[in-house]
């Protein structure tokens, strides 16, 4: 149970929160880039802040998987995630920052066309959900403060959103930066009092299953291997690419994703370790109550209160970044597109027309525009947030979530965001193709979601099939189909 202090501790944090929300944006709304990306202007600080932070929402998560499954969660969660995040510092973080634009989907119009990014823009929608932290937040007030799940998922869930929905892209980025040094601080605190108390290694070797202390824990193979390739996530995640097209030069983004990588090394420790403690002190506690059942247990007054800023710090800080980055991603890829696909003509004739009008019109309709786009992505970050909650109600297990929407989106988004930035339009000139592959991709791996999951209620995927095979193989097979007819064709109409 929290006591007073604690509640002190708790609600001091939530209203340093609220307070850097009513007092950043003085000056945000003039500007889009300010808005939208902090000026373009972000430095290895507060990039190295709100990349480490943003990675984490899933610590509950993470520490259900590390219960059940031990040093597993550290490849799993870890590894592979550290090396897709190699990948994405050499070679896609200098291309993505050169970018003008200011989302994903933006970057794939400017490859292939408007439909590909409408429907690019709805896949980032699915992978931004937050239900999985939502579910998350649900769970920790739910636990400590013994309230009903879905009472507890709405009130946990309108503090990150009123900030979110107050502020600009500037204040995620401050929040991500008090919430940093919060996410180390409980984690650490807990884990030196288990070590004072029980001791080291030998004491959870003498307590658990070996197995669990493997690097693949009791994972089987395919499982693994489904869980590599989900950790592709970090190349089209829509948030990394925001944080790219945010940072001042390219070699602050790499050196910022870099030390990230050294940050999130640290906590994938912290938690993995903690949670072994916990499946050594208390095997039978439910594996996502593990975390909160062991701080409950070895924390005393004070010291309890600061975990729970730090999970409340790990969760909020990506709930606020997913969002924002929906509320941008509809603002400009969905509203605005839409718009200018149903009104392309008058947009033609605006456009011929502009030298004659006076810089007073102009200024007026860019004034409206900006307005428009604001309005627009706070309606984008209500929806978000509305579809979020819904889903975490209805939800169990938040690995699973995750999994799910990793899986659709990856498979979905990997090959036309990987040919947007390294195909050249000379070699492969292909722009319709790109929206079919994707839609069929999305719906080839919902559909074998659907049957397994639901229409046979399989525990498992048939032949150990996942859905992210399901969705890269289709998307790499029709791409490949799709460049050797263009290569074909150009070679016969020599």
């Amino acid at each position: 149970m929290t006591n007073t202090i604690d509640l002190w501790i708790i609600g001091s944090y939530l209203a340093l929160v609220l307070l850097i929300a009513l007092f950043s944006t003085k000056d945000e709304k003039k500007n889009l880039d300010n808005f939208f990306l902090a000026g373009r202007k972000l430095t290895i600080p507060a990039l190295v802040a709100s990349l480490t932070t943003t990675w984490y929402g899933s610590v509950i998560g993470s520490a259900e998987l590390a219960f059940n499954s031990g040093f597993a969660n550290l490849l799993v969660q870890g590894f592979f995630w550290y090396a897709a995040a190699l990948l994405f510092m050499i070679f896609l973080a200098p291309k993505i920052n050169l970018q003008t634009v200011f989302t994903l989907p933006s970057i794939i119009a400017n490859r292939f066309d408007d439909k590909a990014a409408i429907l690019a823009a709805l896949i980032n929608l699915v992978m931004n959900n937050i239900a999985p932290y939502v579910l998350s937040l649900g769970l920790i007030c739910s636990y400590f403060f013994h309230v009903e799940k879905e009472v507890a998922i709405l009130v946990a869930t309108a503090i990150p959103l009123l900030y979110t929905f107050r502020g600009s892209f500037q204040t995620v980025i401050l929040t991500d930066i008090i919430q940093f040094f919060f996410m180390y601080l409980g984690p650490a605190l807990l884990l030196n009092i288990l070590y004072t108390k029980y001791g080291g290694v030998e004491f959870i070797q003498s307590k658990i299953d070996p197995e669990l202390l493997q690097l693949n824990g009791n994972l089987d193979q395919m499982q693994i291997i489904a869980w590599g390739l989900l950790a592709a996530w970090t190349l089209v995640d829509p948030n990394f690419y925001q944080r790219s097209l945010a940072a001042v030069n390219s070699k602050s983004l790499r050196w910022s994703i870099f030390i990230s990588i050294i940050f999130w090394f640290i906590f994938d420790m912290l938690i993995t370790v903690i949670a072994l403690y916990a499946k050594a002190i208390m095997p039978l506690s439910d594996a996502k109550f593990s975390l909160l059942d062991i701080a409950q247990s070895e924390l005393g007054v004070g010291t309890l209160g600061v975990f729970i800023v730090a999970i409340l710090s790990i969760i909020m800080s990506t709930i606020d970044s997913l969002l924002f980055n929906s509320g941008s991603i509809f603002a400009f890829d969905i509203y605005n597109r839409v718009k200018n696909s149903l009104f392309k003509s008058s947009a033609v004739q605006l456009r011929s027309e502009a030298p004659k009008v006076s810089l007073t019109i102009q200024n007026s309709y860019n004034n409206k525009h900006k307005t428009e786009l604001l309005i627009t992505s706070r309606l984008g970050i209500l929806l978000s947030a509305a579809a979020g909650i819904y889903i975490a109600i209805k939800s169990e297990s938040i690995i699973e979530l995750l999994y799910l929407l990793g899986s659709l989106g990856v498979g979905s988004l990997l090959m036309p965001c990987l040919i947007a930035l390294f195909v050249k339009r000379t070699w492969y000139h292909s722009r319709a193709s790109a929206f079919y592959i994707m839609l069929t991709s999305f719906l080839s791996s919902l559909t074998w979601v659907y049957f397994n999951k639901i229409y046979l209620n399989l525990e498992e995927y048939m032949f150990d099939i996942e859905p992210i095979f399901v969705g890269l193989g289709i998307s790499f097979t029709l791409f490949f189909i799709d460049i050797l007819r263009v290569l074909i064709t150009r070679l016969f109409n020599r």
